[in-house]
């Protein structure tokens, strides 16, 4: 859908999905649906791989595997590589399309880096809020992996396995785990500390092969001031029960001084060979308990395991009182051993493969100090072999065996037969069972083991051919004989393919000799001379022939045809995919883009040189940061040569160029595509404010409330998609009629440009004068840009008349009260920050409005609502004794050319005491 092209980071991952790859066939559903690549897979270059079976590399995957998000290409090496495939129904297939892959360098940019704050010996989540990086990824989801580079002091990484799940220690996670909320950092240091620590986690981050390396991540740990008075361990000796008290944990505050306080012993990590009990209650992981549970025996451990040997288990804890905390303590219990406990031999046997061996006592037995009446029951048979009884003369039974006895042990009636496949090892899991009298307590009395069989590989296998290909050798010359021209393998476990041994008859059309004495004739020689370049074919004779080659392993042979071709010297250019690069940036030319083939005899890839003949219009070849015109085979192997755009709008390059090795000459052109840049810096919101709406009003959308903009895009392109319509009003677009005698008319929208909102035409109305609230949603889209999706415009409706309350106030014939806010108010934040004004309709007849900041200015016909705020108005009481008084009053908003109703304000006046 988007183009034949496809960005991906280097020696990365990328989901292949329907926005890369779509098929449209009218009369096949997906389901029937099969796509096929062509060509080979490139192991080398890159593959394509199932997620379920990653590092296999796939030829065909169905449609149903593309749209569920299964299918994956792998990059390995190169920058300009490509897929060649084609979908078919069954019946017909597609024309084969080419997806051109452009890998590009990782680029690895810390984005949040905030540090974290927590208390010794708590745990604090590590999210993308405080740790991300971000990536040049283009439409890829990238595995980013963070390494601790040093070991920590105060405590340790943890990651969760699963949501609930139990937190591990880690010295490595990725970004998913962070953006999972799957990493914590867990306080263990156990220390009395004078003052808090920061806690240095230097770490690397590592995309593909690019490392960034160097950073810090700052965690600053609070000191605790609560330690312990009293930690003796638990010795349980051949208890299975027994209490802990005050005597073995006791906390105490770091000041002794201090006003006593309760504790509260908080469970980090139970116990795992015992049960913590609070008055029989079993406490896990976030449970706790008291001193005071301590100083009344109401805390116990219970063992639950039962060994011969003495054990040691332990729990953590973690103090708290009011707002202080302790470290984490880790306290040990000191399980004695059990003579009655049962003891398991469990030892490797060892089978040769395809062949049987005996299961004896020493290698597994099951036995305690009273009893060796035992019965094995087997949880999961054998993958690669079988359990069967011994026969007579060394057979094996037929019947699938699920149980046995130590009796069958000691009598060496069981056996493990192997299948013949090629493996190594196998596994079986059991669990062991006493019988007979005294075993009351079955789970006390359980053994469960993996019993596991060593495998040892027999040659079994005949070597295959893998490396198929006609030898092109220069008449009457010479050429090195390598694995790229003929080579096998064996699959028998264990094998090297380097020891398989090469054997050949004589030769009519030439002769087969040592690289290190050319005068000694070779018949027989390695895989591993091949590999090393050891062995060289000298041509005389018939163009053309067969060397006959006897190829062993030491047991089993195959015979194989190495088809010689002798010819003029040549050079050819087998592989000229073209180079593809973005727009300004610079694209490596290695074996990827340009691979060569050679009948002569080249030991050095030196030898081989390239001349630019015609060079790029619009770009550069480089070597390293040099500018070049000739560069050898050597250089463009070790991916030295480059080509960098020059940054013009011009999607087409090319560079003509020669090969020359030996006096022999080949032309060619290398095609350079351009990808220009069609995705500009995103949008940027300007403005995004709340629009205030007069109840049962319109009131224009303008651009400062809501502005969006971009350097290269013009506001009429900027377009504003409504995905959520405004419930208590609605959208209007104000249009003028060309008829300037017409008045314009108000019609209903679902979208709007920028352009539109600047020239003041987007009106919303509300219609519901009992709301005073309402939003509308909207996405906004620019051809170009990425949208900006989701954005929420809150509408605030305000009454049309300002709101007024007065509250009537007592004052003291001849004194004064302040007017504050609790008497006069304006109970609406928007019209309060316009800057009111209180005009006096009535003034007072017995007394003043007065300011205590101008009392120069005497009796106030107006104030202002920032005065009253201060407290600066006052009404006094000075005219001639009444029982009451009153003023009117109305708030004004000239800015906005609102007013309140006229208010009375009524004050009632207390005679003054007469003595």
């Amino acid at each position: 859908p988007h183009g034949n092209d496809m960005t991906i980071l280097k020696h990365t991952r990328k989901h292949l999905t329907t926005d890369i790859l779509q098929v449209l066939d009218d009369d096949t559903s997906c389901d029937d649906l099969e796509f096929q690549l062509h060509g080979g897979q490139q192991m080398e270059e890159g593959y394509v791989e199932y997620d379920f079976h990653p590092g296999v590399p796939i030829e065909e995957f169905s449609c149903r595997d593309l749209e569920a998000g299964n299918v994956a290409y792998v990059h390995q090496s190169g920058t300009n590589l490509q897929l060649t495939l084609q979908v078919s129904d069954g019946t017909v297939p597609s024309p084969i399309a080419t997806l051109r892959i452009l890998a590009i360098d990782p680029d690895i940019r810390l984005h949040n880096n905030t540090g974290l704050s927590i208390s010794q010996g708590g745990a604090a989540r590590i999210t993308t809020a405080n740790l991300s990086v971000e990536t040049n990824a283009v439409k890829q989801r990238v595995a980013i992996l963070y390494v601790l580079t040093e070991p920590l002091r105060y405590g340790e990484l943890q990651k969760q396995g699963s949501v609930g799940g139990e937190w591990k220690k880690v010295e490595s996670f990725h970004q998913q785990d962070l953006e999972q909320g799957r990493i914590q950092y867990f306080s263990t240091d156990s220390e009395h500390r004078l003052e808090d620590v920061v806690e240095k986690l230097r770490f690397k981050v590592q995309v593909g092969q690019k490392v960034l390396q160097n950073n810090t991540f700052l965690i600053r740990i609070k000191r605790a001031t609560i330690k312990m008075r009293t930690m003796v361990p638990l010795q349980m000796k051949n208890k299975r029960h027994r209490n802990i008290t005050s005597k073995e944990l006791e906390a105490m505050l770091e000041d002794p001084n201090s006003t006593p306080v309760p504790f509260h012993y908080m469970i980090i990590q139970a116990p795992k060979k015992g049960n913590l009990e609070l008055l029989g209650n079993r406490l896990t992981e976030g449970f706790g308990f008291t001193q005071d549970d301590l100083q009344r025996n109401h805390l116990s451990y219970s063992a639950t395991i039962r060994n011969s040997q003495q054990a040691e288990d332990t729990f953590q804890f973690r103090i708290r009182a009011g707002e202080q905390h302790s470290p984490v303590y880790t306290y040990t219990i000191s399980i004695g051993g059990d003579p009655d406990a049962p003891a398991l031999t469990n030892i490797l046997l060892t089978v040769p493969e395809g062949g049987q061996a005996v299961i004896s006592k020493d290698h597994l037995f099951v036995q305690s100090m009273n009893s060796m009446d035992y019965l094995y029951e087997v949880i999961e048979g054998p993958a690669h072999g079988r359990l069967a009884w011994a026969a007579s003369h060394g057979w094996a039974s037929r019947e699938e065996i699920t149980e046995f006895t130590n009796d069958d042990i000691l009598h060496r009636r069981l056996l493990y037969l192997h299948d013949d496949s090629e493996t190594l090892e196998d596994d079986i899991p059991f669990v062991a069972t006493r019988q007979g009298e005294g075993s009351t307590e079955p789970e006390a009395e359980e053994v469960r083991g993996v019993f596991r069989v060593s495998i040892l590989p027999v040659n079994d296998h005949t070597p295959v051919q893998v490396v198929n290909k006609v030898f092109n050798v220069v008449r009457n010359g010479q050429h090195l004989l390598t694995t790229d021209d003929i080579a096998f393998t064996d699959k028998d476990s264990g094998f090297s393919d380097s020891q398989l041994v090469l054997a050949r008859k004589d030769i009519l059309f030439g002769s087969i000799v040592s690289i290190d004495d050319r005068s000694r004739q070779v018949y027989r020689f390695t895989q591993e001379d091949l590999r090393k370049k050891k062995i060289l074919f000298v041509h005389s004779g018939a163009d053309r022939g067969w060397i006959q080659l006897q190829v062993s392993d030491g047991l089993h042979q195959t015979t194989a045809l190495l088809e010689v071709q002798a010819s003029d010297p040549y050079i050819k250019i087998v592989n000229n995919t073209g180079l593809v690069i973005h727009q300004g940036s610079r694209g490596s030319i290695d074996s990827s883009v340009l691979s060569l083939e050679t009948n002569m005899d080249i030991r050095s890839d030196e030898e081989i040189r390239f001349l630019i003949t015609t060079p790029p219009r619009w770009g550069t070849v480089l070597k390293g940061e040099q500018p070049v015109v000739a560069f050898s085979q050597r250089d463009l192997l070790a991916g030295e040569i480059s080509y960098r755009h020059n940054g013009s709008r011009n999607t087409r390059d090319e560079l003509q160029f020669t090969v020359e090795a030996n006096e022999v000459v080949v032309e060619d052109t290398l095609a350079i595509s351009v990808f220009l840049d069609t995705h500009p810096s995103p949008l940027h919101i300007i403005n995004h404010r709340e629009i205030y709406v007069f109840q049962g009003e319109a009131a224009g959308i303008k651009e400062e409330y809501l502005l969006v903009a971009h350097e290269e895009i013009p506001p009429q392109d900027i377009v504003y998609l409504v995905s959520s319509l405004p419930v208590s009003g609605f959208l209007a677009m104000l249009q003028h009629s060309p008829d300037a005698n017409e008045q314009p008319s108000l019609d209903p929208i679902q979208s709007f440009t920028q352009e539109d909102i600047n020239n003041g035409r987007v009106l919303y109305l509300h219609s519901k004068p009992d709301e005073k609230h309402d939003r509308f949603v909207v996405d906004i889209t620019a051809h170009g840009a990425d949208p900006l999706e989701g954005v929420v415009v809150s509408l605030v409706m305000l009454p049309i008349t300002v709101p007024l309350e007065v509250h009537n106030i007592t004052v003291l014939g001849g004194g004064s009260t302040t007017l504050s806010t609790g008497i006069l108010n304006i109970p609406n934040a928007y019209y309060t920050a316009l800057g009111m004004e209180f005009r006096v309709l009535e003034p007072p007849q017995f007394g003043s409005l007065l300011s205590s900041k101008r009392p120069e200015d005497g009796e106030l016909h107006s104030f202002t609502w920032s005065e009253v705020e201060k407290q600066q108005i006052q009404y006094r009481q000075d005219g001639p004794q009444a029982q009451g008084d009153s003023f009117t009053v109305l708030a004004n908003a000239s800015e906005m050319d609102r007013q309140s109703q006229p208010r009375t304000l009524f004050i009632t006046i207390l005679p003054r005491s007469s003595k």
